[in-house]
């Protein structure tokens, strides 16, 4: 597999973006080719229908509905993906197990029928005893998950307009949606990342772990300690979120809440440091936020016609 030095997340957008285009005229329902696509991914069973199979705009839409329900799994920069890969219409998954699926751009094929079995169990916790055929309800099931990334992504906006805002108590309150601490964590300077996790790590006991959804321990001394690599970084960042949202330590979990905002309402105080923040955030509104809704929005009206 080829070498990717741009961050999985970001080249899974830039692959759905290829295949949203390239079979953009089965997106639209009243064109006679949407029409067309429409009907076939009604069936509970596209594949039982051999139009279905060798319908490459209706099969690269299934596709796109796989890829897109795995761009915020777990946050922006979706952590299960190691990599991804689009090379001579052949795409590769490689997940955070070390496993991988391959499957080429709108043709159904055993690897397609794979890929939609691992993401319909992982990420929409569904499983099916016909692992010949793609997961019953996929469709259905992709539905609801967009609209909740979309609504995720709505409210991270508006909470980082309350942070650009300097309005940090807003920002932080209530139930904070891991998806927008993965937001916040991304608008900081990287220096002053490292600055958060030691502040908050020296009001922790120092004997204290965490167990990511791998099932890997962290004990947070290590942790936390400084480092420039990014794929340590991003270890740091899940951990920090774990004590940030563990319903198990209800203690744990207030101490790194109460001192993260006492961080932010004091970083905020520098100009220098405000100002590179609030560039951020307004880069990830434009880049990130807005157009990741623009996406959602037209795959959730296209399920709509289809997986209703």
């Amino acid at each position: 597999m080829a070498v990717n030095t741009i961050p999985p997340a970001i080249e899974l957008l830039r692959v759905i973006a290829v295949l949203m285009d390239r079979f953009s005229d089965g997106l639209n329902p009243d064109t006679p080719v949407g029409d067309s696509v429409r009907l076939l991914l009604k069936n509970a069973s596209p594949e039982s229908d051999p139009e279905f199979v060798a319908n490459r705009v209706a099969v690269g839409l299934f596709q796109v509905v796989m890829l897109a329900v795995v761009s915020l799994y777990e946050g922006v920069s979706v952590p299960a993906l190691k990599a991804v890969v689009l090379a001579d219409d052949q795409i590769t998954l490689r997940w955070d197990g070390g496993s991988f699926d391959t499957f080429r751009a709108g043709i159904y094929d055993p690897g397609m029928v794979r890929a939609s079995h691992y993401i319909a169990r992982r990420v929409l916790q569904s499983s099916s005893s016909q692992r010949n055929q793609l997961p019953s309800r996929f469709l259905q099931l992709a539905l609801p998950r967009l609209e909740y990334y979309k609504s995720a992504l709505e409210v991270s906006g508006r909470r980082l307009t309350e942070l650009r805002q300097n309005k940090i108590t807003e920002s932080l309150s209530g139930n904070v949606e891991p998806i927008f601490l993965f937001v916040l964590m991304s608008v900081l300077p990287g220096d002053q990342l490292s600055a958060l996790f030691s502040f908050v790590q020296q009001f922790l006991p120092p004997d204290l772990s965490v167990t990511d959804a791998n099932g890997k321990q962290y004990f947070i001394a290590t942790l936390f300690r400084p480092s420039a690599d990014v794929k340590f970084l991003i270890e740091q960042v899940a951990g920090y979120l774990e004590l940030y949202t563990s319903p198990k330590m209800p203690i744990i979990r207030e101490i790194t809440r109460s001192k993260t905002q006492a961080f932010l309402e004091a970083m905020l105080q520098k100009p220098a440091t405000a100002n590179a923040v609030f560039a951020n955030i307004d880069s990830i509104l434009a880049n990130q936020i807005q157009s990741r809704i623009g996406l959602y929005n037209i795959l959730i009206r296209f399920l709509g016609k289809v997986a209703k």
